[in-house]
Formats: C-alpha cells, structure tokens, sequence
C-alpha cells in the first residue's frame, strides 16, 4: 500500500474485511464486504477528484478565481501514480478514468504533454466527448415548452433547518415512505424497504433545485414490543 493518507471509509473497511478473510480457513467465519476491496487507491483517488479537482475545474470554467496551481497539483499526483494504470486496464478503473477525463479535458492548456496524450488515450477508449463538443450540443437543444433547466448548486448536506413552507411559483414536493416497525432483527432489507429509495428520490429532487420535505416515523406500538424494549 503506498504511503500517503488514503481516503474512502467503505473500502478501507472491505480492504480490512477482505485481508481477515484471508487468514480465515472457513467460509463460515467470514465477514461481510461491499464487494473486492484488493485495491484501496479506487476510493481514495474518487475522493481526491471531488473534493478537490471538481470544484477547482468548474471554477476554472467559470473564471472564478485561481485555481490553476490546485489543477496542476491534482494532474501531477495522478500522473505520478495511476494514470497509466487508468489508461491502461480494461474495466477496472473505467468510472475514475471518467471522473479524471471530465475534471481534466477542459484544463488542458494547463497540463503537460503526458497528461494530454493519456486524456487522448481515454477519449478514444471510451468514446468519451470532450467540453466543448458537449457545450455545443447542450446549446443546440431546443427548450421545449414546460421545459425548465435546473441551475441549483444544491449540496447533499442540507443546511437549511428553517420550517418547510411551498413556495408559489416553484415545484413542492412531498415524499413520505412506508414506516419501519419493529419484526425481527433488523436487515439490509428494513431500510431497502421504506425509506431508502424515498430518502434518495428526496436528495435528487433537491439536487435539481425542488422546494422538496421528506418526512417519516416509526410504527412502534404493543405491549410486545415494549416488554422487549
């Protein structure tokens, strides 16, 4: 493992999973992962990417301030230690080499020769567009009637812990789920279930700048289950 801070909690969990496994003799004593955790960099490159080289390409789109230095700094480390291996492997790293492609292409007059040549590279592996091109076709579109583009810069953390109020004018959304109750011990299928796909329609609709309230509770009722409480 290389010697750097690495970041992503879930694959250094399924990393430590995975290495107890491996000196487990039986199946049955195994512990659960999220999937084959051989590789820890996955996590802790997507993380790199957008903490730190999303917001400073947009910001270089924008022409908001400086940030060739953070830009050239990102590039560098990637291509001191995985970009080839981007490049090169087949399926393995086709979501981070989508990432660094849509990060670093409208960048380019910033970067190296190297760094360019392995963007060409994933360009032609993967059919991706580069930003102007998809500019362009974003521009030829022709809005449609009722057809509103979203310019929210909305966050997954929601800040805003005023009441809820619909506002005139603006899409309100409602979303309630089906309530938890208590049955058994709990399992992945409690949260699948009920408030799992509300609570990920909820974040989509506020991504896409919707005056959007989730809201859900608990079925807990019976002399049963208070006994057991």
């Amino acid at each position: 493992m290389d010697s750097f801070v690495i970041h992503g909690e879930l694959t250094i969990l399924d990393y430590i999973a995975h290495q107890y496994n491996l000196n487990v003799l039986s199946k049955k004593d195994h512990v659960f992962t999220q999937g084959n955790a051989f590789d820890l960099r996955f996590d802790h490159w997507t993380y790199i990417l957008n903490s730190q080289l999303r917001p400073a390409s947009v910001a270089f789109i924008k022409k908001e301030g400086d940030t060739k230095e953070t830009i050239k700094s990102v590039a560098k480390d990637l291509e001191e230690s995985i970009l080839q291996q981007i490049t090169g492997d087949g399926t393995k790293w086709v979501i981070l080499a989508a990432l660094v492609y849509s990060y670093l292409e409208p960048t380019q007059k910033l970067l190296n020769k190297r760094v360019q040549t392995f963007l060409g590279q994933l360009k032609q592996k993967h059919s991706f567009i580069g930003f102007d091109e998809f500019s362009k076709e974003t521009d030829s579109v022709k809005k449609g009637k009722n057809v509103a583009i979203s310019n929210s810069n909305a966050k997954l953390i929601r800040a805003d812990l005023s009441k809820k109020r619909p506002v005139p004018g603006k899409r309100n959304v409602l979303i309630t789920s089906a309530l938890p109750y208590v049955n058994n011990v709990p399992h992945l299928g409690n949260i699948i279930g009920c408030v799992l796909s509300a609570d990920v329609y909820a974040r989509y609709c506020r991504l896409a700048g919707h005056n959007t309230i989730y809201v859900c509770g608990t079925d807990e009722y019976g002399t049963a289950t208070e006994t057991k409480a």
